[in-house]
């Protein structure tokens, strides 16, 4: 499982509703997650729309996917 998929799992929320509400394309973060993108190759804007609309700090966010990348 994708790191974003385990985020939206923790969190009880869509790939979607995460997408629309960080203001991102649904469409390209599906990419990402179909294409196993590592957090080192997202960009760091994106990470920070994510952490905005789930209410955290940035490198709490990228600690957190890092973490379960390795998992």
């Amino acid at each position: 499982m994708h790191p974003i998929e385990k985020l939206c799992e923790e969190y009880g929320v869509t790939r979607y509703w995460l997408a629309k509400n960080a203001s991102i394309s649904a469409g390209g973060l599906s990419d990402m997650i179909k294409e196993k993108r590592l957090i080192n190759d997202m960009k760091v804007g994106t990470l920070s729309k994510i952490a905005e609309v789930l209410e955290v700090e940035v490198g709490f966010l990228i600690e957190k996917l890092y973490k379960y990348e390795k998992t």
